[in-house]
């Protein structure tokens, strides 16, 4: 007979702090992994990946990644962000 799959997060007990499932004597059971079902699983990353970088190159007004290339008029760099956001700061390195 096969366990059911037990998907329980974490219980609180009586003192009010979190358990986890196996601390409360909850059976999990996994299914075994195989190769297919992991590169399914990358396969469908990769492609969900790579539509929300068209979303994101749509809403910037681009179709492809190469149009990127040596624009920057685009830009924003990590320095200059955080000293506009951080410059007013005592004691930030300017």
């Amino acid at each position: 007979m096969r366990t059911p799959y037990v998907r329980h997060g974490p219980t609180v007990g009586a003192d009010n702090r979190a358990k986890p499932a196996a601390a409360t004597g909850v059976r999990v059971v996994f299914p075994a992994l195989t190769t297919e079902w992991g590169i399914q699983r990358l396969a469908n990353l990769a492609a969900s990946w790579r539509d929300q970088l068209l979303e994101i190159l749509g809403a910037m007004g681009l179709r492809e990644v190469r149009r990127l290339r040596g624009e920057l008029g685009r830009c924003l760099f990590q320095a200059d962000l955080e000293r506009e956001a951080f410059g007013a700061i005592d004691g930030y390195p300017a």
